[in-house]
């Protein structure tokens, strides 16, 4: 039907990307949402709630949305209508699937993908591992390095390739972009960084509260790889 802005996110990273189009692939258990730069993975039996709805958009106008959530109204994939996808043709699709527009209130109570509020304080210097992501981050956009960065969530585990032309904080938030794809990592909920080196590869894996898995940053540029030793 046209262009899709898809979301992904868990508790310490958010994936976005144009999918144009977004295909439906399933053999087997596996179910694959794919579209250039990012695939997702799909639980076969994830319990989640579907919601429906639109928003004010960052640069004016209206957004339609529709949102996955976790038992716990955690949003985890949100896909958005643009400007060049034909409204009539969402709308039936929504219909189609008996995605009924969702009331102010239930939306005021979900956490949206897409937001930006993070569970850490404000204030402390930056961590061990907040400042080796600084400058890993920083030599990868030097050297302009292929990233392939694996998330899990509770409905989806997600894959997104982005070669990263600038970079950026956005309070708790550092964004990596590039043309139509960006990446949001909140380092101060990293409470353990793991470096797996090869000769080939460059692996930095992530853990959040609990010792829990949350991502897993991958390189195999030979610039990033041999400038390695100079950012640990």
């Amino acid at each position: 039907m046209g262009p899709l802005f898809v979301l992904f996110r868990n508790e310490v990273c958010i994936f976005g990307s144009v999918a144009e189009p977004l295909r439906f692939l399933e053999a087997a258990d596996v179910r694959l949402a794919v579209s250039g730069a990012i695939t997702m993975n799909l639980a076969r039996h994830a319990s989640c709630a579907v919601v429906g709805y639109m928003e004010s958009g960052p640069r004016g106008g209206f957004i339609d949305a529709v949102e996955f959530c976790d038992p716990q109204q955690k949003g985890f994939l949100k896909l958005c209508r643009m400007d060049r996808t034909d409204r009539g043709r969402w709308l039936s699709l929504l219909a189609d699937y008996h995605v009924e527009a969702a009331p102010a209130a239930r939306i005021a109570g979900i956490r949206k993908t897409n937001h930006l509020e993070v569970p850490i304080s404000a204030c402390g210097p930056a961590s061990p591992a907040e400042a080796m992501l600084d400058r890993f981050f920083e030599c990868a956009l030097r050297c302009e390095a292929a990233l392939e960065i694996t998330a899990p969530a509770s409905g989806a585990r997600g894959r997104l390739m982005i070669r990263p032309t600038h970079r950026m904080r956005a309070g708790h938030w550092i964004v990596l972009s590039s043309d139509e794809t960006a990446f949001h990592l909140a380092p101060g909920c990293v409470s353990e960084l793991r470096i797996v080196t090869r000769p080939h590869l460059i692996q930095l894996v992530l853990f959040g509260a609990g010792g829990r898995f949350v991502s897993r940053i991958l390189s195999r540029d030979s610039g990033l790889i041999s400038q390695f030793n100079h950012i640990l």
